[in-house]
C-alpha cells in the first residue's frame, strides 16, 4: 500500500477514537473541514498514481491533460494537508519557509497552468514549449516585464518524488502528535481505575432489591448502587469528553428510573415487574462491567483489585485449552474427542473411550 494512504488511514483510526472525535466534532466546521481535507490527500494520490502509471507521451497523445491534472492534483494536495494540520491543531503552514521543495513545486504550477498569462500584476509571462511535453519533463519560457526573459527545465519525475517524500513527512508528524496527545490524556487516568467502582459483591445488593421496596433496606442498596453507576459514568464522560457505550448506559438508566418508580399498583404485578427489573439491572451491570475492564485497560489503569480480576480470568482462560480431552456424546456411543479428531482414515469408527 502507498505509504500516504497508510498514513491517512492511521490518521483516520486516530480522530475516530472517541476521545478525539468527540472533542473535534464539536466544531462543525472544524470537523468537515478535517473530514474533506483527508478525503483531498487520498483523491490526489491517486491522480498522482495514475500519472505514475502511464506510459511516455507527447502534446498530441493527451500530454496537456495530463500535465495539467499531475499538477493541479499535486497543488490540490499541497491545500490539503495544510488545512488537514489547521483543522487538527490550530497551525498554518507556511510552505515558503517551513517546507521550500513543496513551494517550489506550487510555484512550478502557478507558472505553468494556474497563472501563465499574469503573475504578479503583470509583472511576468510564461508558457509551455509543445514539442518539450513528455511524461518525465518538460520545458517553460518566462517573460518579465522588464523585458527578459529565460528558459527554464521542469523535471516532472522529481517534482512527484518531492511530494510524495515531503507530504509523507508531514502525515507522519501529524500521526506522531496526535499519538503524544493521546498518551498524555490516557496518563491522566492510569491510577484512577473505574474497576475499583464497581462493587465486589454485586449479589449483596441485588439480593436485597430482589426482596421488593417493602424491605427498608431496598432504598439504601438501590441508591448505594446507583451513585457507584453515576460516578463510573462520569468517570467515563472525563476519559472519552462524552459518552460511551451509550445503548448500554441508556438501558441502565431506564432500569433505575422503573425501580424508583413502579409502574404498576397491583402487589402480585408490582413483585414481577420488579423481580424483571432486577434481573435486567444484574445482566446490564455484567455487561457495564466487561466494557469498564476494557476501558481501564485501553487507559493503562493499574490497581490490585484489576490485576487480581484479569489474572483470574488468564488462569479460567488457560484452563479451557488445556481441556482438550472433551467428551463428544453421540446417539448410543461415546466418543474420545482426541481419538475421534485424529483419525485420518474414511469412514473409519474411532475407538471409543468406554
Amino acid at each position: 500500500m502507498n505509504k500516504i494512504f497508510e498514513n491517512i488511514d492511521n490518521i483516520r483510526d486516530l480522530i475516530n477514537h472517541p476521545w478525539k472525535q468527540n472533542i473535534l466534532i464539536q466544531d462543525k466546521i472544524i470537523w468537515n473541514k478535517l473530514c474533506s481535507s483527508l478525503d483531498a490527500i487520498e483523491d490526489a494520490q491517486h491522480s498522482i498514481n495514475f500519472y505514475d502509471d502511464l506510459k511516455d507521451f507527447n502534446a498530441h497523445e493527451g500530454g496537456y491533460l495530463y500535465i495539467y491534472g499531475l499538477l493541479q492534483s499535486i497543488y490540490v494536495q499541497q491545500d490539503a494537508i495544510k488545512s488537514l494540520k489547521f483543522s487538527l491543531f490550530n497551525i498554518e503552514i507556511n510552505f515558503k519557509i517551513d517546507y521550500p521543495d513543496l513551494y517550489y513545486i506550487r510555484e512550478i504550477r502557478n507558472k505553468t497552468i494556474g497563472h501563465p498569462t499574469s503573475r504578479h500584476k503583470d509583472k511576468s509571462f510564461h508558457f509551455i514549449i509543445q514539442n518539450s511535453i513528455g511524461k518525465h519533463s518538460i520545458e517553460l519560457w518566462n517573460y518579465y516585464s522588464n523585458n527578459t526573459d529565460d528558459h527554464e527545465f521542469i523535471n516532472i519525475s522529481e517534482c512527484i518524488n518531492i511530494q510524495s517524500d515531503n507530504i509523507s513527512k508531514i502525515l507522519e508528524e501529524i500521526i506522531s502528535n496526535l499519538e503524544q496527545e493521546f498518551k498524555r490524556h490516557k496518563n491522566k487516568f492510569n491510577s484512577n481505575c473505574l474497576f475499583d467502582i464497581f462493587p465486589e459483591n454485586l449479589s449483596f445488593y441485588l439480593e436485597k432489591l430482589f426482596e421488593g421496596d417493602k424491605d427498608p433496606r431496598y432504598k439504601i442498596h438501590l441508591n448505594v448502587l446507583f451513585e457507584i453507576y453515576e460516578k463510573i459514568k462520569i468517570g467515563i464522560k472525563a476519559r472519552y469528553e462524552g459518552s460511551i457505550a451509550q445503548d448500554r448506559m441508556s438501558n441502565l438508566d431506564y432500569i433505575f428510573k422503573r425501580l424508583n418508580n413502579p409502574l404498576l399498583s397491583s402487589l402480585d404485578d408490582e413483585f414481577h415487574e420488579n423481580y424483571n427489573l432486577v434481573i435486567a439491572l444484574e445482566n446490564q451491570l455484567l455487561d457495564f462491567k466487561e466494557i469498564i475492564i476494557e476501558i481501564d485497560i485501553e487507559f493503562g489503569a493499574k490497581s490490585e483489585r484489576l490485576v487480581k480480576e484479569l489474572e483470574k480470568r488468564k488462569t479460567r482462560m488457560s484452563a479451557v485449552d488445556k481441556d482438550v480431552n472433551i467428551k463428544i456424546i453421540l446417539p448410543e456411543k461415546e466418543y474420545n474427542s482426541d481419538a475421534f479428531l485424529s483419525s485420518n482414515e474414511p469412514n473409519k469408527e474411532p475407538e471409543t473411550d468406554l
